[in-house]
């Protein structure tokens, strides 16, 4: 079999994929270790990180189904996905990574302006307070 027969993959389009899917998953990573950090004064704000957490979760689900479908054409001949099927997956993968982490970003604006009284971040330990205590 002749390889210039073979499809050519489009690396740039699965480079693209591969870097989206890191990104958002790294988000997610972060976001979810980082949680406890934020406490925002009204429960009700807690709906914009579930709306970034599911919009980054989509972005990650298109991007893989894309990345499989460049990576089928490359590998089986014969496979021809769906007219524009990658281009689509891609752009929602892009779109729902861009909404997710602009969610993201108003929740952890929304949630350092409004922060409770008594809830200003992490507690510091008693050596690092007690210098300062006469």
């Amino acid at each position: 079999m002749n390889d210039d027969s073979a499809p050519k993959v489009p690396s740039s389009a699965l480079e693209f994929t591969k870097q989206l899917i890191t990104l958002a998953s790294g988000v997610l990573a972060i976001s979810a270790a980082f949680v406890d950090r934020f406490r925002p004064a009204h429960p009700a704000v807690l709906v914009i990180l579930a709306v970034s957490w599911l919009c980054l979760v989509g972005a990650v689900w298109f991007g893989l189904q894309a990345t499989s479908a460049i990576v089928q054409t490359a590998r089986r001949p014969g496979f021809r996905p769906p007219a524009d099927y990658v281009r689509k997956a891609a752009r929602l993968a892009k779109l729902l990574f861009v909404s997710g982490l602009s969610s993201f970003a108003l929740f952890a604006f929304i949630a350092l302006a409004t922060l409770s009284p008594g809830k200003q971040g992490p507690v510091a330990c008693r050596c690092c307070t007690a210098s300062t205590v006469p």
